[in-house]
């Protein structure tokens, strides 16, 4: 123990006496525990804390299936003969995501209206869960009956920010909607259930026969204990079957899928964790390899102090002791900053997650985060440490303790160490900057996406009317029409329109299309279509052009002929080789037959990654829903028009708050929110891999030149040009970079096949990237190697016969 001791205070003395080794090797190794440390945080924090329930492996995701939908939302008449007919859940409920408008004159602090993002939940959900309510209790079973006492369940964030936390908000009622809602139940601190939002209140979903062609709903079920998922997908798959035969107007075609909770969430983001954390053990991987040549470069000048310590009877285990405890030292004090950047960088990653994720609320630096760290460290110490170590052991100690080495030397093993740990570094930079080259040229491919509708100056928010208030066609037409004026006189507005969904907006309809002269098919899935509400100017406001016909007019009014207005992929789809204009169409949310009056461009409605669809388009004048999103487009910045456009609204009704304010722009970088995050950080760790490894290759030249003084002085004294001395210290930089690079391109060509879903617009073996990103690795490198070789150029050849 006293022999450790004293070895770790000598160690800690030796440091000190080289500070800039010391701070380079420390900031090294904290860069690459750092990177590891805040990717463990947020990792662990959405696989273990993101679904805090009970026994969480027995819950399932059930969704609807179909060869032409995919994984989709199922129906609540199907769900029924589900649960009826399954004998491996325990429990079974569904969802759906709501909106309401929150007015409060009543409590004494309101605060002004505001719209509310929530859940409904069938009976059942929150038993499923297997959690309590903070406060209250669950709703009852005839509370889920149509019709009866309007009930809601508040959650711990909005009880807290909306009404302060108040213990007698059970028994409170609530407007919502212009309906009068009881407060009887609020949520833990840390329940968390986020459908793609962060509900801040749960009303109860009542079963309601609205027919087998209906997929709104999302499902949920808990297995029985020791059921496996597969026992549960293979029953369901079976019931599906069935009613398939016994309804095939409506069923044909679809299955059910079964997930594991856990599974689902891999499934999600499994593939950019993947990536992740082998890019950041790539980075930390280079960083010890970096940090282990500087420890062999400083125990070269030890080998005098070695050869004594053995020579006076230290064995191996000494040695070996020596230098671990040094190296864990340096990356002891590197995970200690490590961890510091670590807590900077976690906080960066939960803003820039998806808002509905709402990881701020579940990322921390825990015992679990704290231990990681820390046998990361050790790891890294060891690692580092033991190539010095195994040097030491292999010097000559009778070479060592002659009058003539001085200075210290080592053979050419010490070399060929170094070199192999260079080699090491630009072999796994190499595929890393590929990498990181290939999800920056997909991220430019997804941009240069053409959307099909402007998003430039432009600026869009929602509004949703309770029907409570109204509840009429022609009140609703009426507010739009006041509300279009009144916007479309604020100053800068050019021009405005509006739909019931504006692309990007992350509201979706759709439903099957009957063509006038057609049989329906028994797969109606093939006559499908998204369905739109606009006014007459949405197409000129967002830019989607004509391509046949005319767009809407302000007479295509309630007592005019229906009309309706389709994109280009319908009529590809429906009217391929034969003009859309003239024929008859009707959709499941209209009961009229409508005429095509007109064909539009397409546009990717939920972004540029998702191909357009087909779609149509019905004027509001003739069909007015409750849910308007209105686009403004300006001469200004858009931005600026959002407290005018809250005035306005308020003038026609001040109970009526604005929603979803924000400019087509910011819609679009949510949309590739993941995409631009994942490309940036591996960008990031990409560049840092390449400072590592020039820091590498310019320390093993540098450590070559000052090895090589002497002879490099005697060269120059018999006549060496500079240019000589300088290709004679350059040429070993560039072998091991070589080298390294034909590792490292070997490597990317066989792992850049693995990123698949992960690229856009690209093929994994992209020949811009894999010249691009090889050859500036290559310029890094010379340009690493060639400021020592400048130096050594610029030796006084007598100066350098003088040194020792």
């Amino acid at each position: 123990m006293r022999s450790w001791t004293s070895d770790l205070r000598h160690s800690l003395r030796g440091l000190g006496r080289t500070p800039w080794f010391t701070s380079l090797a420390v900031i090294t190794l904290a860069l690459g525990i750092g990177a590891n440390t805040a990717l463990f945080s947020l990792v662990s924090a959405v696989l273990l804390r993101f679904l805090p329930f009970p026994e969480v492996e027995r819950l399932v995701i059930l969704e609807a299936t179909h060869p032409r939908r995919g994984p989709t939302s199922i129906g609540p008449d199907d769900f029924r003969d589900w649960r009826e007919q399954n004998t491996v859940f325990d429990a079974m409920a569904y969802t759906m995501p709501s909106q309401a408008n929150f007015t409060g004159q009543s409590f004494p602090d309101f605060a002004g209206p505001e719209r509310l993002t929530g859940t409904e939940v069938s009976e059942g959900f929150f038993e499923l869960l297997g959690v309590q309510p903070l406060l209250g209790r669950w709703f009852r079973p005839e509370e889920q009956q149509p019709g009866r006492n309007r009930v809601l369940i508040l959650s711990y964030r909005t009880w807290v920010r909306r009404f302060g936390a108040r213990p007698d908000i059970l028994g409170q009622s609530l407007t919502l909607d212009g309906h009068s809602y009881t407060v009887v139940g609020v949520m833990p601190e840390d329940f968390r259930f986020n459908e793609g939002h962060v509900p801040e209140y749960w009303i109860p979903l009542a079963h309601q026969a609205s027919g087998r062609l209906v997929h709104q709903y999302r499902g949920y079920a808990r297995l029985k204990p020791g059921v496996p998922v597969e026992a549960a997908q293979a029953q369901l798959s079976a019931i599906a079957r069935r009613l398939e035969e016994a309804y095939p107007a409506t069923n044909t075609g679809w299955g059910v899928r079964v997930t594991a909770f856990p599974d689902a969430l891999k499934d999600r983001f499994g593939a950019p964790i993947a990536i992740l954390f082998a890019v950041v053990a790539v980075v930390l991987l280079i960083a010890c390899a970096n940090v282990a040549n500087f420890l062999l470069a400083r125990a070269a000048g030890r080998t005098r102090e070695i050869a004594i310590r053995r020579a006076l009877g230290a064995g191996r285990e000494h040695v070996v002791r020596l230098f671990l405890g040094e190296s864990l030292m340096v990356s002891l004090a590197g995970g200690g900053l490590g961890l510091l950047l670590a807590s900077w960088a976690v906080d960066l990653g939960a803003r820039a997650a998806p808002e509905w994720m709402d990881l701020g609320s579940i990322v921390r630096v825990d015992r679990h985060v704290l231990t990681f760290s820390f046998v990361l460290s050790v790891v890294a110490g060891i690692l580092t440490g033991l190539a010095p170590a195994w040097q030491a052991l292999r010097e000559d100690v009778n070479r060592d303790l002659k009058p003539g080495d001085a200075c210290g030397t080592t053979g050419s093993s010490g070399g060929r160490l170094r070199g192999l740990l260079v080699i090491s570094e630009v072999a796994l930079a190499t595929p890393l900057l590929i990498l990181a080259g290939l999800l920056t040229r997909s991220f430019v491919s997804v941009l240069d996406v053409d959307l099909g509708f402007r998003t430039a100056g432009i600026l869009t928010f929602r509004i949703e009317l309770p029907p409570a208030r109204y509840a009429g066609q022609q009140a609703r037409v009426q507010f739009y029409d006041d509300l279009l004026h009144r916007v479309g006189r604020l100053p800068g507005v050019k021009a405005v329109g509006g739909a019931d969904s504006v692309p990007m907006s992350g509201v979706h309809t759709g439903g099957r299309v009957e063509i006038e002269g057609r049989p329906m098919p028994l797969d109606g899935e093939q006559f499908n279509a998204g369905c739109r509400w606009v006014t007459p100017q949405y197409f000129q406001t967002l830019g989607i052009p004509l391509r046949r016909g005319r767009f809407f007019s302000e007479q295509d009014r309630e007592n005019a002929e229906p009309v309706i207005v389709v994109n280009e992929a319908f009529a590809r789809r429906f009217f391929a080789g034969e003009d859309a204009v003239g024929k008859r169409i009707r959709t499941a949310y209209d009961g009229r037959w409508r005429r095509i009056v007109g064909i539009v461009g397409d546009t990717r409605h939920s972004g540029p990654e998702t191909p357009a669809r087909p779609e149509t388009f019905t004027p509001f004048a003739q069909q007015a829903p409750g849910r308007i999103f209105l686009a403004a487009r300006t001469a200004i910045d858009p931005s600026a028009l959002a407290g005018a456009i809250r005035r306005e609204v308020r003038a026609l009704d001040r109970d009526l708050p604005v929603s979803g304010v924000k400019t087509m722009e910011e819609a679009l970088s949510d949309q590739v929110a993941m995409r631009r995050q994942l490309t940036r950080m591996t960008g990031s760790f990409g560049a840092l891999a390449l400072l590592l490894a020039a820091l590498g290759i310019g320390g093993v030249v540098w450590y070559s030149v000052s090895r090589r003084t002497q002879e490099i002085g005697l060269r120059m004294a018999l006549g060496a040009r500079q240019g000589g001395v300088v290709w004679l210290i350059l040429k070993r930089g560039i072998a091991l970079s070589v080298t390294g690079l034909a590792i490292g391109f070997g490597l990317a060509l066989g792992l850049t096949r693995l990123l698949g879903s992960l690229l856009y617009g690209i093929n994994p073996n992209d020949p811009l990237v894999f010249t691009v990103m090889p050859v500036l690795l290559t310029l890094t490198m010379l340009a690493a190697a060639w400021l020592p070789a400048r130096r050594a150029a610029a030796i006084d050849p007598m100066s350098a016969l003088r040194h020792e």
